[in-house]
């Protein structure tokens, strides 16, 4: 079994087992509040991950058991004006863009506190696995701000835009049973049992295709935004891409052969 583990000591960290590699946000003592030394770190961590092919999920985690993040470190956004946030914005946004269109899936281990800018940064991830003693929500409209970096297209995708107004305009905290009940997590387990859960689902996208995965990702993130005539011409180039393949001819083989395929990638 393949363990590496980066260096400790900054505000992430990362770890690759085996096929998947997992980043965790590392200020437990800020409730890993994002500043933006945390987002050049994680931009890192993605763009190593792309060079290396053999990593095939990657799971996003916060450090300790209180909280995945708390959102945008208010204490770092105090002392910058507003040219300096807005200079800082599209750095922000193109790490959610890249998280959201990353060719791996993603999984958000939400272990404790999930707000703000930490909601929106798990929202980007494909899925999102909760421990039951999660809260969630986008609290700021109750301090003065609204709501920025994709927040509200993303919300909306993904729990329809009433359950994304009721979010954002209310402001409320709510618990992962009803985060789960609105679409917004995939599954709540207890807290003991989170990272046997990830572990579980980490496990299954591994059992796909590689190429396969990542043009069905590429095609459900852009199912909403293309007109259908466009959607079908995607499709049908994505289909004849996958018919060249190696993995689409051991897929067939192991399914005549009654056996577990050997994917490659390729």
């Amino acid at each position: 079994m393949e363990r590496r583990r980066w260096p400790v000591g900054g505000k992430t960290e990362f770890r690759k087992e085996d096929v998947v590699a997992t980043i965790t946000l590392n200020r437990p003592e800020r409730h890993n509040a994002i500043d933006e030394e945390m987002v050049l770190s994680l931009q890192a961590h993605l763009d190593d991950v792309r060079q290396d092919e053999s990593i095939r999920v990657v799971v996003l985690t916060g450090a300790g058991e209180k909280a995945f993040s708390a959102g945008f470190d208010i204490k770092f956004m105090r002392g910058l004006g507003p040219l300096e946030v807005r200079r800082g914005l599209p750095r922000v946004q193109a790490l959610l863009q890249e998280l959201e269109d990353f060719p791996r899936p993603t999984i958000a281990a939400l272990n404790g506190l999930t707000v703000g800018g930490g909601l929106v940064l798990a929202v980007a991830c494909d899925f999102r696995i909760a421990s039951s003693h999660a809260v969630l929500g986008v609290p700021e409209v109750r301090v003065g701000f609204s709501p920025l970096l994709g927040a509200a297209r993303r919300l909306e995708r993904v729990v329809g835009l009433p359950k994304a107004k009721e979010i954002v305009m209310l402001g409320q905290l709510f618990d992962a049973h009803e985060a789960e009940r609105m679409g917004l997590v995939n599954k709540v387990v207890p807290p003991e049992r989170l990272g046997d859960e990830v572990a579980h689902w980490a496990r299954a996208l591994t059992e796909g295709a590689p190429l396969a995965m990542a043009v069905a990702k590429k095609t459900l993130n852009l199912a909403s935004r293309l007109d259908p005539q466009a959607l079908s011409g995607l499709e049908e180039e994505s289909h004849t891409f996958l018919w060249g393949t190696e993995d689409l001819r051991e897929g067939i083989a192991a399914f005549t052969e009654k056996r577990e395929p050997r994917f490659k990638g390729c």
